[in-house]
């Protein structure tokens, strides 16, 4: 029998943050409380909406809130041959 291939491509966790505020997520917030490091670059402008943020780094972490959740995203290519 063959053996089966995992490939995961995106790894992500996921806060539940009642009442959260999503306009509040911008890049100069989470610098400055040492949610990410100084030297992270933004991979194109932020989205910042009531309802939704998304910010995008050039390292492949991709930041999301919405009212009642954070998600941090990573884009990853890993494979594990069982």
């Amino acid at each position: 029998m063959p053996t089966p291939k995992i490939t995961l491509q995106e790894l992500t966790l996921t806060l539940t943050a009642p009442n959260n505020n999503p306009i509040l997520l911008t890049p100069t917030f989470l610098a400055s409380s040492r949610i990410i490091p100084d030297d992270w670059q933004l991979a194109r402008q932020p989205l910042l909406t009531p309802q939704h943020a998304q910010i995008a780094f050039t390292n492949s972490i991709n930041i999301t809130a919405k009212p009642n959740s954070i998600a941090f995203t990573e884009s990853v290519t890993m494979t594990n041959y069982q």
